[in-house]
């Protein structure tokens, strides 16, 4: 097992493949470096413990080779945790893994693979079971993940600054992460609220983070033992216009470069320009995709890749303006995939005739106009008011629908569990719906959870700017987060 020494006033320091330990009479061991790191003084052993998920006995914990006491014999004991379990904000995405395998992917789309039903029937009366301190001042998104460790560890990304921050669970503290070399900018502005990042394993089994920011596609890795991070910029000072995307084995990104609209393949360093001089800034708030095409779609248009010709095999690029009249609105969820090969975005019409909201189909030479009512979507799921309409069409109408003052918004579905995570709100107020989702003044929302029983409220709570809301998951732990709260809210998950 390793070499014991008696030094340093009689302590036994014992020399082992994980590092060198200090035997403690009051923590048991503390680790002073493993073969590539120095452990600074000031870390405290307890975060240690976090990240490495060290056995214990009591309140004293072990080397990671340690099965057993050495003194009393004594079996130790390990916290067992997910190590697969990954959460990337703000919808959950899957991993992607540079050797080919990959979990099931979101594609753009308010979707996961990990939501579970909580461990124990909930009480709208009763306070949040577990709570986290709020990071500093700031917008954020949490990504649970492995940062040089074994099983995965929370880390809140400030959207604003580009601080990163690393939670530890002893203390309930947030440690701000230090840059080693340049530091990661913000997001930029016009796509902050629509904000996803994009993880990578790479072939050695280091997760890598893609953040885009103003300053360009930032590649992230984080060193949770250090509180480090290293940002390498795929390109310098080019701001990113969209989310970076994984497809068909290639890392896709929307950049303004050279006063030209470009989509950048990062691994190859190759670029396709769309847009020569654009007369006003082009972002793309929203991104869906499938095997054959990517569709960025924006404000003013829609940016489309895809594969064409007789074998599929040559990609085109094009730059699609909305129908004159049409506008798209983006706070009621993701693109809607109607699982036949067509996606479709919510927009506002200025025809009074057909009223005011419709979805129109991407991607189309000749785009498909439905007129709708009121819709909240994951893109799969759609409600309408209080109720989940089952039929197959998001446009079609259910009849025999009860009057209802509730609007649900659902903000994460899992198909294969049939489990949607939101919250809803009444309506039964001289407030319009658009003024409550954008309200500055605090109001209530009930938490639900869409279950093969139906929809179960679990909590209610005051916020501000409801859609800023996020759900995630860390350790089997789902929390509720919105930046106008004081703590994040959360309940365990069912095993």
């Amino acid at each position: 097992m390793g070499c014991v020494l008696i030094h340093n006033q009689d302590k036994a320091v014992w020399n082992l493949s994980s590092g060198t330990w200090v035997q403690d009479d009051k923590v048991g061991f503390t680790l002073k470096n493993t073969p590539n790191l120095r452990i600074a003084n000031h870390v405290n052993p307890q975060f240690v413990k976090q990240l490495l998920n060290l056995p214990s006995l009591g309140t004293k914990m072990y080397p990671s080779e340690f099965l057993y006491d050495p003194e009393t014999g004594k079996r130790l004991e390990k916290v067992q945790i997910n190590s697969d379990s990954y959460w990337l904000a703000p919808y959950g995405q899957s991993l992607h893994y540079e050797d080919g395998r990959q979990y099931i992917d979101s594609h753009g789309l308010q979707l996961s693979t990990q939501l579970k039903e909580l461990e124990s029937k909930p009480d709208v009366s009763n306070d949040a079971p577990l709570k986290i301190k709020m990071p500093p001042r700031g917008i954020f998104e949490f990504v649970s993940i492995k940062v040089g460790t074994d099983i995965p560890q929370l880390i809140a990304l400030n959207k604003r600054n580009g601080d990163l921050f690393i939670w530890t669970q002893h203390n309930n503290e947030w440690l701000n992460l230090k840059a080693q070399g340049q530091s990661l900018q913000g997001s930029p502005k016009q796509i902050e609220e629509s904000f996803q990042l994009l993880g990578v394993v790479s072939g050695d089994g280091t997760p890598h983070l893609y953040i885009p920011t103003k300053a360009g596609l930032a590649r992230v890795i984080i060193d949770g033992l250090a509180q480090t991070y290293h940002a390498q910029y795929v390109t310098e000072h080019n701001p990113c216009l969209g989310m970076p995307v994984y497809w068909n084995k290639k890392i896709l990104q929307p950049m303004l470069i050279n006063n030209q609209v470009q989509i950048l393949d990062v691994l190859t360093r190759q670029t396709s320009v769309v847009v020569n001089n654009p007369a006003s800034e082009i972002y793309f708030e929203k991104v869906v995709y499938d095997n054959r095409r990517i569709i960025w779609v924006g404000k003013s248009g829609q940016l489309i890749l895809k594969f064409e010709g007789l074998d599929d095999q040559e990609l085109s690029v094009v730059y699609e303006m909305w129908i004159p009249g049409y506008k798209p609105d983006f706070r009621f969820g993701a693109p809607y995939d109607d699982r036949k090969g067509n996606f479709y975005q919510f927009c506002t019409n200025q025809n009074a005739e057909k009223g005011p909201w419709c979805y129109i189909e991407l991607d189309a030479e000749k785009p498909h106009v439905e007129p709708s009512l009121f819709r909240f979507t994951t893109g799969f799921s759609k409600f309408y008011l209080g109720d989940k309409l089952d039929v197959k069409d998001i446009w079609k109408e259910k009849f025999g629908l009860e009057p209802t003052h509730r609007f649900t918004v659902p903000l994460i579905e899992d198909e294969k569990h049939q489990l949607i995570l939101g919250f809803s709100f009444d309506t039964d107020t001289n407030i319009g719906i658009e003024q409550k989702l954008e309200d500055d003044s605090k109001q209530d929302i009930m938490l639900f959870i869409d279950t093969h029983d139906g929809l179960i409220d679990f909590h209610r709570v005051q916020v501000e700017k409801p859609l800023q809301s996020r759900f995630f998951i860390h350790q089997n732990v789902l929390y509720f987060y919105n930046p106008s709260l004081n703590e994040i809210l959360g309940w365990e998950l069912a095993v």
